[in-house]
């Protein structure tokens, strides 16, 4: 079961009925994204030749095979890199909240914020650039790269402590104006980040793979593998001028943010970002399903919604186009799909943009056969804090302080499987074939 703390209300409830309906598509969409399957899709050894990504080479040619699992879900596809090549892997480094399965062989780091620099991200990323220097031009590097992956490699620069470093970042993503630089700032004083992870492995044939949660993987964990260029430091300058920060960074460092400073990374010729997963295979599966259960899928654009509000109106208009009531027939249902951005910063956090769509949705609701649901794929990485999504109609209201202690209609998402973003997910109930 990959939602915990499920409550879907007594069983003769036609609202429990729907919402298990709901609860199905959406782990059909979370198991369509699942990052270990994905790693197995993408990773083979199969008559003497090691597969991963579009890079093939003989086994017999390789002398070290090292891999780098970072992120939310890095259990998971440190474990699926293992799996398939087996005793072909000599050496490996994972951070994320959560272990692979012991017995384990290589070195786990947990490391437990996906947004903010930490000393056990700092630890982490040192030991990542040692890791990418110490290997040669007759070795393979297997970055494997999740959402998370922005703070925990997140690390200071040299001549910059951790705790002042962190201030400078967490007053960034406090400011709701601000919070979509965070990634570029990173990427420009991070010193593995923005492309500082690509540099310290410049003589090693590298393949990355990455979860990407819709942004197309470039700013993945502040592009730590995405060769650096001149205009990250200026970006990251001006990103702090709009926010009013520049003045916390020591005049020593600001010379890093001047045009032309990134060049001295030079560019990488061997060197290959991977999607394997992406938010549409979760909306391709969570489409099959519904049509398995004779529901008509639809998929809708919502990525572009900047705020929740916007993103489910958007929504509740496509429900009236999609499934106006005069024109539904008997025994029809609808599953309405979308991938929904939100403005979310990498890693940042989802229980105000979650709520805010929730009673967004359920306050416009008008119609007794349709249940909203709003999922982030990552699943919550404590569960002190909100859960990972939830479902509103009109028959019940909703409220925050239910949403907060996982009360009735609560997706509380078992972490580590896959974070390729959020899933907004409108479901009409099939109408009776007869009228009672």
């Amino acid at each position: 079961m990959l939602f915990r703390n499920l409550d879907l209300g007594p069983a003769e409830d036609p609202l429990a009925h729907d919402r298990r309906d709901v609860v199905e598509v959406l782990t059909a969409a979370i198991r369509g994204a699942d990052a270990y399957a994905a790693v197995r899709r993408a990773v083979k050894l199969e008559e003497g030749v090691v597969r991963v990504g579009n890079r093939f080479v003989r086994k017999s040619k390789l002398r070290e095979v090292a891999f780098l699992a970072v992120g939310n879900c890095a259990g998971a596809m440190a474990r699926g890199f293992h799996d398939a090549l087996g005793e072909v892997v000599t050496q490996g480094l994972v951070g994320g909240p959560e272990a692979p399965p012991e017995p384990w062989p290589f070195l786990f780091r947990k490391v437990t914020d996906p947004m903010l620099p930490t000393a056990e991200g700092a630890t982490l990323a040192a030991e990542a650039l040692e890791m990418a220097q110490g290997l040669g031009e007759k070795d393979l590097f297997v970055p494997l790269l999740s959402p998370g992956a922005l703070g925990m490699l997140a690390s200071p620069p040299s001549g910059w402590g951790l705790p002042e470093y962190h201030e400078l970042l967490r007053s960034i993503a406090s400011k709701p104006t601000a919070r979509a630089d965070l990634p570029a700032v990173a990427a420009a004083l991070s010193p593995a980040q923005g492309g500082g992870l690509a540099s310290a492995a410049r003589n090693v044939p590298t393949e990355a793979l990455l979860v990407a949660n819709g942004e197309g993987g470039r700013t993945l964990g502040a592009s730590p593998l995405v060769p650096a260029d001149h205009d990250r430091g200026p970006q990251a300058r001006a990103a702090l001028e709009r926010a009013g920060l520049l003045g916390r960074v020591p005049l020593a460092l600001r010379d890093r943010l001047a045009p032309g400073a990134a060049s001295a990374l030079g560019g990488r010729a061997d060197l290959h970002n991977v999607v394997i997963v992406s938010p549409g295979d979760a909306l391709e599966t969570a489409g099959a399903e519904a049509a398995y259960r004779k529901h008509r899928p639809r998929l809708l654009e919502l990525h572009d919604s900047s705020l929740p509000e916007m993103a489910a109106e958007k929504l509740l208009k496509a429900i009236e186009i999609h499934a106006p009531r005069a024109s539904r027939k008997a025994g029809e249902g609808l599953a309405l799909f979308a991938g929904v951005g939100l403005n979310v910063p990498e890693g940042g956090q989802r229980r105000e943009v979650l709520a805010r769509f929730l009673a967004t949705a359920q306050q416009g609701l008008s119609r007794r056969e349709v249940t909203v649901a709003l999922v982030y794929t990552g699943g919550s990485l404590r569960e002190d804090l909100t859960p990972s999504g939830g479902m509103v109609d009109a028959r019940q209201r909703f409220t925050l302080e239910k949403f907060r202690t996982k009360g009735l209609g609560v997706l509380d998402l078992a972490p580590g499987f896959t974070d390729v973003g959020a899933i907004a997910l409108a479901y009409v109930t099939p109408q009776p074939s007869t009228r009672g």
